[in-house]
Parts: C-alpha cells; sequence; structure tokens
C-alpha cells in the first residue's frame, strides 16, 4: 500500500513540475500591465506550494525506511537548489 503512494505521489509531483515550468516560460519576458504577472504568479507559487508538501511528505517516507540514504539526498537537493536560486538570480537581472 505505501508503495502505491508513494509512486502516485511522485507522478502528482512530476506533472505539477511540468506544469509550473510550463507557466513560468509564459511569464519569463513579459510586461506586467494591468498586473497580468500577479495573475499567473499567484497559481505558480500555490502549484509550488504543492509541490514542496507532497515532496516533504515523500521525502518523509522514504527515510523512515532508509535512514542511511539521507547523505546523498542532501547532496542533491543542495546541487538542484543552487541551480534554481542561480537561475532565478539571473533571470531577476536580466528583467531588471
Amino acid at each position: 500500500m505505501e508503495g502505491i503512494l508513494v509512486k502516485i505521489l511522485a507522478v502528482i509531483e512530476i506533472a505539477l513540475v511540468c506544469f509550473t515550468i510550463y507557466s513560468l516560460t509564459l511569464v519569463t519576458g513579459t510586461a506586467d500591465t494591468n498586473n497580468g504577472l500577479t495573475k499567473t504568479l499567484v497559481p505558480v507559487v500555490a502549484t509550488l506550494v504543492a509541490i514542496i508538501f507532497i515532496h516533504t511528505v515523500l521525502w518523509c517516507v522514504y527515510f523512515t525506511q532508509n535512514p542511511l540514504a539521507m547523505n546523498y539526498y542532501f547532496i542533491i537537493s543542495g546541487a538542484i537548489t543552487m541551480i534554481f536560486s542561480l537561475t532565478a538570480l539571473s533571470v531577476s537581472l536580466i528583467n531588471v
């Protein structure tokens, strides 16, 4: 039962990540007129919150079964976080 739940949550998380990436490509480079950026960005932020929540649930389920794998997770998640942070920084610098 737990394996099926993990697979379902993982598929939902991947779908939400794809939706967020697609939504952010629509926002990039557009002018902010009539609060259009805010109207687009609020659903994206809500989707990101859902991704973080699902990922946290998956994280808790996985590491209760295999606590020794946390080191690899932290290395990979640190690298991915660095990529996202630097991408966000570069996008904010370009739009200025």
